[in-house]
Formats: C-alpha cells, sequence, structure tokens
C-alpha cells in the first residue's frame, strides 16, 4: 500500500530524493493534496526539525495552484515559520533557513517578524547560502540604509555578494554607501559584495576607486578585486591601481597587477610613471604564467591565449623599450640582488 509505504519510510534519508521526485509528479497530475496530508498524518517526528526539512523539500517540487492545496500549503509554510523563529531562540542558529528549499515567502514572513536578534541569527545564515529570492533580498536591503549592528549590515552584504544576477540601481547605491561606513568589515564587505559585476555604473566605479586609497590594505585589496570584473576601466581608475604596484603591502600590490592585466588594453602614456612598477610586476609575474611583453611597432602584452594592448601616441617603435630604460623599469631587483642578465636592445 503506497500511504503505509510512505508513513513507514517518510524520514528515510535513503528517500529523500524520492518523496521529492513523487511530490513533483502527482503536483503535474493535480494529486499532490492527497500527497502532503498523508505525510502529515501520525506517526509523526516526535523532535520535529527532520518532518520540517521533508515538507520543505517536498514543497520546492510542488506549484499547483488549487485552492484546496493552496490552503493546506499556507498552513504547512505558517508552522515552518514558528519552526524557523524556535529554531533561533532555541539554538542560536538556523540550519532550516540555510536549507535551499525554504520558501522565500516564509523567509521574508519571518524576517518581518523575528526579534532583532533571530533577525540577525536568520540573515547570517542565509549569507552563507549560494542565492537567495530576490523578495529576501528587497527585504534585507531596507535595513542595510539603517543597520543597528556592524554584524547585520555585513550579513546582508554577504547574502549581495553572492547574488551574480544584476542588482538594482537602489540596491547598488545602499552597497556604495556602505564603502565610506568606518568599520573597515563593513568597508571591505560592500567591496566584496560589488565584485565580479561587470554591468557596474561609471558612479559606482569611481566610488570603489575611493577606496584605493584606503588605510586598511584588506579594503584596498578588495577594492581591487572589485574593480577586476571590468576590462574597461577609465584612465583615472587605471592610474589608481597603477599607484598600488608601489604598495607596502605584497597582497595589495599582487591584486593590481591582476587587474592590470585583465584590461582590454592600457593607456602607456597615462602609466609611463609607473613603469618600473609595471615592469616589475609583469616580470614577478611572468615566472608564473605565461606572459611576455612584445613590441614591434605596436605594443602588447601577452597572456596566456590573449594580449592586451598598449596605446600610446608618445612611445613609437623602440620608444617602449627607451621608456623602460629610462625609469629605470630594468633595474628592478632590490639591494643586494642581482640584476637580470642583459635581456633587451635598449640595454647594452
Amino acid at each position: 500500500e503506497p500511504a503505509t509505504f510512505l508513513q513507514e519510510h517518510k524520514y528515510d534519508p535513503r528517500y529523500d530524493v524520492f518523496w521529492r521526485f513523487v511530490a513533483g509528479l502527482l503536483d503535474a497530475d493535480g494529486d499532490a493534496l492527497d500527497f502532503f496530508e498523508t505525510i502529515e498524518n501520525e506517526p509523526r517526528d516526535l523532535l520535529g526539525p527532520t518532518h520540517q526539512r521533508l515538507i520543505m523539500h517536498c514543497l520546492s517540487e510542488a506549484e499547483q495552484k488549487k485552492p484546496s492545496f493552496t490552503d493546506l500549503r499556507a498552513k504547512l509554510e505558517n508552522k515552518l515559520e514558528q519552526w524557523l523563529l524556535f529554531e533561533c531562540d532555541f539554538t542560536g542558529g538556523s540550519r532550516l533557513a540555510g536549507e535551499m528549499e525554504c520558501p522565500g515567502q516564509v523567509l521574508v514572513n519571518v524576517l518581518e517578524q523575528a526579534s532583532e536578534d533571530a533577525r540577525l541569527i536568520l540573515l547570517e545564515s542565509l549569507s552563507r547560502r549560494i542565492t537567495v529570492s530576490s523578495r529576501v533580498i528587497d527585504v534585507a536591503c531596507l535595513w542595510l540604509s539603517d543597520c543597528i549592528s556592524s554584524r547585520l549590515c555585513i550579513a546582508i552584504l554577504r547574502i549581495l555578494t553572492h547574488q551574480q544576477r544584476g542588482l538594482a540601481d537602489t540596491v547598488l547605491q545602499g552597497i556604495v554607501a556602505q564603502l565610506e561606513d568606518k568599520d573597515k568589515d563593513i568597508r571591505e564587505a560592500a567591496m566584496e559584495a560589488l565584485q565580479g559585476r561587470a554591468d557596474l555604473p561609471e558612479k559606482v566605479l569611481e566610488g570603489i576607486a575611493a577606496r584605493l586609497e584606503d588605510k586598511d590594505w584588506h579594503v584596498r585589496q578588495a577594492a581591487m578585486l572589485a574593480l577586476r570584473g571590468r576590462a574597461d576601466l577609465p584612465k583615472k581608475v587605471l592610474e589608481g591601481i597603477a599607484a598600488r604596484l608601489e604598495d607596502e603591502e605584497r597582497h595589495v600590490r599582487q591584486a593590481a597587477i591582476e587587474t592590470l592585466i585583465n584590461q582590454a588594453a592600457l593607456p602607456l602614456d597615462d602609466l609611463s610613471s609607473y613603469a618600473k612598477p609595471l615592469y616589475k610586476a609583469l616580470l614577478q609575474k611572468s615566472f608564473e604564467q605565461h606572459l611576455y611583453w612584445y613590441d614591434s611597432g605596436n605594443s602588447f602584452i601577452g597572456v596566456s591565449l590573449g594580449h592586451i594592448s598598449l596605446s600610446s601616441r608618445q612611445y613609437h617603435e623602440k620608444g617602449v623599450v627607451n621608456l623602460l630604460v629610462e625609469k629605470g623599469a630594468i633595474a628592478v631587483a632590490k639591494d643586494g640582488i642581482q640584476q637580470p642578465p642583459v635581456h633587451l636592445v635598449g640595454e647594452n
């Protein structure tokens, strides 16, 4: 008897995927109501959380719009909301909220009615998820401009970090506003939320570039990583990145050269004053990967199978070599360490 089999094995972890599959098939045939009612029948899990996980997993496969099922779904989701709040209070954490199958509307409802402590717990749990629904993001961002604690603000920013799809302008503005926060951890989290986005407006790029001068090196590094998502950065921003090639912190210098070699083109005229640190950084990088600087009238930097065009009105054929010699770029070694062997014609 199917109902008996379900009652006997509904909590067996080996059948978890199977019950999801059954829920989806029955939902497609309009028969999901009986399935969920059978799950709800005795015998029930005497503890509770495993039963709620089973309900969540199966609900994620059901989209039936019949009024009878809609009513049951509302009751099941309301019960799940109560369990989420109880878990926050009882354990000081929320594994249920961290489940990808936890319904978005349930999370929205719980966040809106939760205490400040429970809200923080829920948002920190959600910040560890790969993605959350747009409805949850909309609600969470309402607290971004008026965070009661740095932990709450950081949790919201980390939720946004995982959202790879385009963010609304209002959300981006909320993130950018946190770049000026006095808490360095919030500034760093804001930078991380902007990383990997190729569609950032000019104003946002300027806000990120301003943090290249931040007193905390973690923030400077995060700013560099956020800018790496664009292959066509403005000249002013590129100059700010090039200046970080001489940063006192090694990780920032590495992030700077990684960002520069991610560009489609570099304006050599504008970066000529940074020729020495640029050459040194490229030389170091060329020991790690297939990277070369080639000049035969048209100068470019080869990176693996691609290349970065070096646009210049001032330096023509052999001019780039002369520039490197003139700026002392060839003498890149530290005191007491041997210089590179003679390699460029202009060195002779």
